[in-house]
């Protein structure tokens, strides 16, 4: 039986390139009422954050638990993974990483890169570009995130 596991991502910084911005990412799974959420916080002691770099983050975070349940299952070809986006460099860059020759972000990137083939290893992954406006779950659990940090 064909299971599809389907992952909202967005990436939100506040501040970018300034002296003390933040940046988080969110990956969403509607598998679960409510929605199944999963944030990280940017690491800014090497690069700034940037809103490229915590959408790139939120592909990484959806691909990680992606491939931990993936790996968890008794049946990883019956899998497919779709990852629903509204950034289109990510979608491109994963699908054809010969797009970019940027090198700020290059980090990022080859993490998500090895995921993307760590997956598809065992099954088939997909990834759709959203609308903003079909995005918002993530988008909101994405400020929730930085709220939380400029509070802590």
């Amino acid at each position: 039986m064909r299971r599809d596991l389907k992952f909202y991502i967005d990436g939100v910084c506040r501040g970018s390139w300034h002296d003390g911005a933040i940046g988080a990412g969110a990956a969403c799974s509607p598998h679960r009422t409510p929605w199944e959420i999963k944030t990280k916080y940017l690491d800014t002691s090497r690069h700034p954050a940037t809103s490229k770099r915590a959408k790139i983050l939120s592909a990484i975070i959806a691909l990680e638990w992606a491939l931990k349940e993936i790996e968890n299952s008794d049946s990883p070809s019956d899998i497919s993974v779709v990852i629903y986006s509204d950034f289109r460099f990510m979608i491109n860059w994963l699908q054809n990483p010969q797009l970019d020759s940027e090198r700020q972000d290059r980090d990022l990137l080859d993490i998500a890169r090895r995921l993307d083939l760590g997956i598809r290893k065992y099954c088939d992954l997909y990834y759709v570009e959203i609308a903003k406006a079909s995005n918002k779950v993530a988008n909101k659990a994405c400020k929730e995130a930085l709220d939380e940090q400029e509070n802590n």
